[in-house]
Order: C-alpha cells, then structure tokens, then sequence
C-alpha cells in the first residue's frame, strides 16, 4: 500500500508550477495596486486577471515616485467622481476609467508632484542659503496649490451634482464631460506658467 500523495487534485506538477506563478504574479500586482491607492474591486480582481490590469502600473508608479502634498487626496476625489458617473449612467465599466477621467487624473498627478518638486526645492535652499530670496518660489508653490485645491473642490460640486440628477441615457448630452475637460485644461495651463 503506497501513501497518497500529499497534494492530489489531478494536476500533473507543471500545471500546478504554472497556476502557482500565474497566481503569485496576480498578487504581486494587487499589492502593487492596493500600494497606489486603488479601490479594493480593482485590486481583488487583479489576483486571477493580473494582466488586464498591467496598464494601470506605470501610471501608478509614476504617480507614487515623487507625489506631492496633495497626493492623499487626488485618488480619493478621482474614485468619487467615477462612483458618480457610473450612477448617472455616464460611465458603464465597473473597471474602466473614462477618457476624461484618465486625463484628469494624468494632469492632476503632474501638477501635485510639480508642487512637490518645488517644495523640496525650497527646503533645499532655505537649509543651503537660509537668507537668499525666495518670495518668488514660495509664491509660486502657493498658487499652484490654490490652483489645484480649487480643483479638487470642483470635482467635490461634480461628485455632488452628478449624484443628484437623473440617470442619464446614453445618447443624452451631460454637462459634466465638458466640465471635466475644462478642469483637465486647466490644470495642464499651470505646467506652461512659469
């Protein structure tokens, strides 16, 4: 009488070694996901479909690489304003991300890491030379982030107002796509000012 093998599901070996991989590559892109902030559907469901979801990594890693001070809440508002689009009827893929959510979100992460570039540089040269002159770098930082939190306070009254109208049909006009091109806009005319 032989002892059964401890794992027996049929399987010869190679395929076992091949879901094993497939499996453990998933889970290193959900943590990869999870670490960027993704919505938990978003990063459960890349566990067994992990190369749909490659797209999303360069993008995120980018986004992760140099964030500035308002990276905490830039996915936070992005996720918000799709769960509203999608119940408006304007977006219909659970995991898709629109076009114009993808601009924005593109636009709004260059410009909080621009902040960010430019505060690290303030800090450098306030720790170097504590008395240079550095008004103009400090006025800089501070409209570039009133520009990107008024941003982030008009997507909060889309949010809001895509959450209060009716849903949509699909062939109808919204105003919000436009809105959110005009924000994607502005934000890309901030990287021009110098």
């Amino acid at each position: 009488m032989t002892p059964a093998p401890a794992l027996s599901v049929g399987l010869p070996a190679p395929w076992l070694l091949a879901l094993g991989g497939w499996l453990l590559a998933g889970a290193m892109v959900a943590m990869m996901l999870r670490r960027g902030g993704e919505a938990p559907q978003t990063w459960i469901a890349a566990i067994p479909a992990w190369p749909l979801f490659l797209s999303l990594l360069p993008l995120l890693q980018r986004a992760g690489s140099q964030e500035g001070p308002f990276h905490p809440r830039i996915l936070p508002a992005l996720r918000g304003l799709q769960a509203a689009m999608r119940e408006a009827g304007i977006s219909d893929l659970e995991g898709s991300e629109p076009q114009e959510i993808q601009a924005l979100r593109q636009a709004l992460c260059r410009a909080d890491q621009r902040i960010g570039r430019m505060g690290r540089l303030l800090a450098e040269e306030r720790e170097m030379n504590p008395a240079a002159p550095l008004s103009a770098l400090e006025q800089a930082i501070a409209r570039a982030g009133a520009e990107l939190e008024q941003t982030l306070s008009e997507m909060s009254r889309l949010r809001v107002q895509l959450r209060l109208m009716p849903a949509l049909t699909p062939d109808s006009d919204s105003p919000i796509l436009p809105a959110l091109q005009g924000l994607t806009l502005r934000l890309q005319a901030m990287e021009e000012v110098r």
